[in-house]
């Protein structure tokens, strides 16, 4: 699901008469569901196609909990993400019959995409993971799908290869699974043209953007099919071909596009415009389009940024000023938000969880808190910002060293002139290379390293080992990948990294590490340094 995916394509679930299934308080039992699944199942299925037609067919069929589902999405897609979650924490209850798993499945994708939406990316595999589960278990080839596709989603700026696997999981899938799936398979299509293009297969990349453009085109998936253009868009720009570009753009017009995906088009024209150079183009067709931002308020940061960049290019200097700081005021916003709808979701499986304990008694009772027990535990082991462990997590792991002690080796890590990119370029930057930097950590250093983050820009990394050269062989190689990432800046990102063996005590060990890594400062920064753990 995700702003690059979809899913059209019919999953027919039929419910014969006489069915008996809990709605609620009991809201319906008993009686004749196929009018009303059908009904329910067919806003399902034009939820992409025609969304508002799927909007008044679910409210319609408010007596079918998949209708709640629906309208999620159509609030999911709206960036309504706290509505989203409270529609299906209302209703999951519901759906946790062997008749609606379903419909449960494609509930809980739901809830991963608003989680991945606001960044929360381990809780949102969490949901894929049940989502593909729900599936297998239903035998449910598009739910299937999509749950490889949305982790590939959740992979792909970090690790495109990775992405690219499940991707094609997910393509080969439907296109086994035959006719009534060609926008789910248009969209792996236009996934798999998107990670081959990170990977520098430019060849195959345009061969599957073909594809998907065909596929998605004749399902009438619009907001993927808008993907699609984007993508060509931003190639043809890319390549100066903007005439091409303009031509592409005066082709759609006679398609028969929701509203909402004719503006999204014009916006990444207006991009295509300004990368190409035509800034004073972009910025006539940027302003037109500020009433479509009241309903598409996950598009202002980029719309922002892109009428700053135009104003400064076409000498509007107080203009972009002026932008600028709406845009700083709506990341701000858009943090806020996010952080209430996390708020949100808490309370949402709260809820949900004391309707499952109502069904199920003390047995689901006991479980739920058990669940809410590791959550918050995790929660207060974790630094907020890039997700690994923090001083807490830290001060519990010496305290178990110390009482069982075990060979080790310390590495200090201290990013690089962290101070100039908050300066120069804004703390969201600053955040991204934080988050991104952990990231490559994660990807490159053992599962059983304790990556720690003690404040700023100052990580400590603790491998359990004694083998030195091994660990430092792997540093190196973060420190070159950090170097050679593509940062949003003009300059590289480069660590400071200081190396010791902890083969004394694990404070003394630790101030040799941080004693390395200023050594490293010293000397020029961007090298990896080994101390002995010896105190001075």
């Amino acid at each position: 699901m995700s702003d690059s995916k979809g899913e059209l394509g019919p999953s027919v679930l039929k419910i014969e008469c006489g069915v008996r299934i809990k709605y609620e308080a009991g809201a319906y039992s008993g009686r004749c569901m196929s009018a009303l699944e059908d009904r329910t199942e067919r806003a399902w299925n034009l939820r992409m196609s025609d969304p508002q037609t799927a909007r008044q067919l679910a409210e319609q069929s408010r007596e079918h909990p998949g209708a709640a589902i629906v309208l999620a999405y159509a609030q999911w897609r709206a960036s309504a993400y706290d509505e989203a979650l409270t529609l299906i924490g209302h209703h999951e209850e519901a759906l946790r019959t062997q008749e609606a798993l379903r419909w449960l499945a494609r509930a809980i994708g739901i809830r991963g995409d608003v989680l991945l939406a606001i960044g929360q990316e381990r809780q949102a595999l969490s949901c894929f993971q049940e989502q593909f589960r729900l599936a297998q278990q239903v035998q449910d080839v598009e739910m299937e799908g999509l749950a490889h596709n949305d982790t590939g989603v959740l992979l792909i700026w970090d690790d495109p290869e990775r992405a690219a696997q499940r991707f094609q999981l997910a393509y080969e899938l439907f296109k086994g699974a035959g006719a009534g799936h060609e926008a789910n398979l248009g969209l792996c299509a236009l996934n798999l043209s998107v990670a081959h293009r990170e990977l520098g297969h430019h060849d195959l990349s345009d061969i599957f953007l073909r594809e998907a453009e065909a596929l998605i085109l004749s399902a009438r998936a619009w907001p993927y099919w808008i993907g699609v253009i984007n993508q060509r868009l931003l190639r043809l720009a890319g390549q100066h071909r903007i005439e091409e570009a303009r031509q592409l753009v005066r082709d759609t017009q006679t398609l028969d596009l929701p509203e909402d995906s004719r503006h999204t088009l014009q916006f990444f024209y207006a991009k295509a415009e300004l990368e190409h150079g035509n800034a004073q183009a972009a910025l006539t067709r940027l302003k037109s389009l500020t009433l479509w931002l009241e309903t598409r308020q996950d598009m202002l940061d980029d719309y922002l940024d892109a009428l700053t960049r135009a104003q400064h290019a076409t000498g509007d200097l107080p203009g972009a000023y002026d932008t600028l700081r709406q845009l700083l005021q709506a990341v701000k916003a858009r943090h806020a938000r996010e952080r209430t709808t996390e708020l949100k979701t808490l309370e949402v499986m709260q809820r949900t969880a004391e309707a499952h304990k109502a069904a199920s008694a003390l047995r689901a009772q006991a479980a739920t808190l058990q669940a809410m027990h590791q959550s918050s535990e995790e929660l207060s082991l974790t630094d907020e910002l890039t997700g690994v462990s923090n001083r807490r997590q830290l001060t519990q792991w010496t305290l178990r060293q110390r009482e069982k002690p075990q060979p080790l080796t310390i590495a200090f890590i201290d990013i690089d002139n962290f101070k100039r990119v908050n300066d120069q370029y804004g703390h969201t930057i600053g955040d991204q290379v934080l988050r991104t930097v952990a990231r490559l950590m994660h990807r490159l250093l053992q599962p059983s390293d304790l990556i720690v983050r003690l404040g700023g820009d100052e990580f400590v990394v603790i491998r359990p080992s004694a083998q030195v050269d091994e660990f430092q062989a792997a540093l190196e190689t973060l420190r070159q990948a950090c170097q050679d990432h593509a940062w949003p800046m003009d300059a590289p990102v480069t660590l400071s990294i200081g190396l010791t063996p902890g083969d004394g005590d694990l404070d003394t060990a630790l101030r040799a590490a941080d004693r390395a890594m200023y050594t490293v400062k010293a000397q020029g920064k961007n090298q990896v340094l080994i101390f002995p753990s010896t105190d001075e």
